[in-house]
Order: C-alpha cells, then sequence, then structure tokens
C-alpha cells in the first residue's frame, strides 16, 4: 500500500460521516486491537480529529482506502459485514436507551432506519415498506455520481442483521435478492423474523413500569395515605421483578 498526500486525492463530495469511521474504529479497537490506528488513518489521509468530530464528513476515495488498509491488515473478507453487525449493536449504550428501543418494537425500528440513515450519509437514499407482520423490505438506491464499492453493501447488510439481533429476533433472515453489483439499480434487502417471547415480555414491562408509577401515584392524591401508597407500590414492584425475571429466564 502506497501513502498519498491530500492533494493527490482526486476531488470529490463528501458523503460519509465520521460517525461510520468513529464506529469501526470501535470495532477494530475490541477484535484488531494490534492494528495501528494512527497509521491506518494517515493512509486513508483522516486524522483522530476528523473522525471525532460527528459534524464532519469523508469521501468515497477516504472510505475505500480505510477499507483497503484494514482488509490488508486483517485478511477477513468478511470484515465489513462483521463491522456492520457491531455498529449497530454499539449504539445501545445503556440502559435508558435500550428502553425505548424496546418500546418501538422491532418493525418501527426498521422503519426509522431511513431517517437515521441521512445523518449517516449523503451517498444514498432509503425507503422501508412494511410488507406484513415480522416483514419488512428496505430499499437502498445511489444518488447521482456515487459510485459505492461491494463492501459498503455487506456492511449496510450487517446492520441490517444487527438491528434485529438488539430484539433477540428469532430467525432474523436479511435476503438480498437485488443488489446494484449485480447489475440492478438499488439493493433491496427483505427481512423477516419471529418473535421472541423474551422481548414480548420485555415490551409488556416497560409499558407497564410507567402505568404502574402514575398508578401509584394516583392512589396517593386520592388517598393520601401513605400505607396504602406503600402496599401499592410493593404490588407494583414484585410485578414488575417477576416480569424482569420470565424474561431474563426465556433468554437462557
Amino acid at each position: 500500500m502506497k501513502d498519498v498526500k491530500a492533494e493527490d486525492l482526486p476531488l470529490q463530495k463528501y458523503i460519509y460521516n465520521s460517525r461510520i469511521i468513529d464506529a469501526y474504529m470501535a470495532f477494530l479497537d475490541e477484535t484488531y486491537p494490534d492494528i495501528d490506528q494512527n497509521k491506518l488513518l494517515s493512509f486513508a489521509n483522516m486524522t483522530n480529529y476528523e473522525v471525532e468530530d460527528h459534524g464532519h464528513w469523508f469521501t468515497q476515495e477516504q472510505v475505500d482506502r480505510f477499507y483497503e488498509y484494514v482488509l490488508q491488515k486483517t485478511g477477513d473478507t468478511n470484515i465489513a459485514e462483521k463491522a456492520g453487525r457491531f455498529m449497530a449493536s454499539s449504539k445501545v449504550k445503556n440502559e435508558v436507551v435500550y428502553y425505548f428501543i424496546s418500546l418501538l418494537g422491532l418493525t418501527n425500528a426498521y422503519k426509522t432506519v431511513s431517517k437515521g440513515a441521512r445523518s449517516m450519509t449523503k451517498a444514498e437514499d432509503y425507503t422501508t415498506a412494511v410488507l406484513g407482520k415480522n416483514r419488512v423490505e428496505i430499499v437502498v438506491t445511489p444518488r447521482d455520481g456515487v459510485q459505492e464499492k461491494e463492501y459498503q453493501c455487506l456492511n449496510r447488510k450487517g446492520m441490517l442483521e444487527a438491528v434485529g439481533e438488539l430484539y433477540n429476533a428469532v430467525n432474523l433472515r436479511v435476503e438480498h435478492p437485488e443488489c446494484i453489483f449485480k447489475g440492478d439499480s438499488h439493493c433491496k434487502y427483505n427481512i423477516t423474523w419471529s418473535d421472541s417471547k423474551s422481548q414480548f415480555l420485555k415490551r409488556i414491562m416497560h409499558i407497564s413500569i410507567p402505568v404502574l408509577v402514575l398508578g401509584n401515584l394516583l392512589v396517593y392524591l386520592q388517598n393520601g395515605s401513605i400505607p396504602n401508597t406503600v402496599i401499592s407500590l410493593s404490588l407494583s414492584s414484585i410485578l414488575a421483578l417477576f416480569l424482569k425475571t420470565l424474561s431474563l429466564k426465556e433468554e437462557k
């Protein structure tokens, strides 16, 4: 691999947000800690400051060189898809975020993919169609002048798989019947899955918590009785603990 200077790079649109590279770097740090990330960024004509600045965008040439370096150092032709799965799952950083994700449901989560994509890339347009229960279709169409590479297609597939894994979806399948690298004008992903019992129980638990809190507040406001409120809170806690125990049992 030969290093190039910034002035040697062709003038292109800045179309990929630094969040993509930032998540990729986190994946490499966890799975390939021996890779010298400073050399990687230098080869891709990127800087740490640019990667950490989520208002920064990179060109196709830069992300291609980033992938080229990673592929040579790892020798893993599936690295892009693996990184995609990591990128999606790594977004769930705490219980508060996961709480709201659980309320969405997987179908709605996939419906929001197109909105989320706009903050990550200017290279393509996403559309999502709900085809039935636990079945969605996502179509990704490159914009004029954009020349994606096949590894980016695999990276997308990995991210779509990871979204389903966040919900513990059973029998998750991400099929890719149409692809721009097979002569089609777009990439189409057909996604199907089955609901897991643990996810169903978690949704009930997460919905019931605010309802129980409101109910306990009403008990206190109506009766003004601390003993009655304590009893109500105790019963609510027992119910929440019971649902939590069931969901954890189903995950095993």
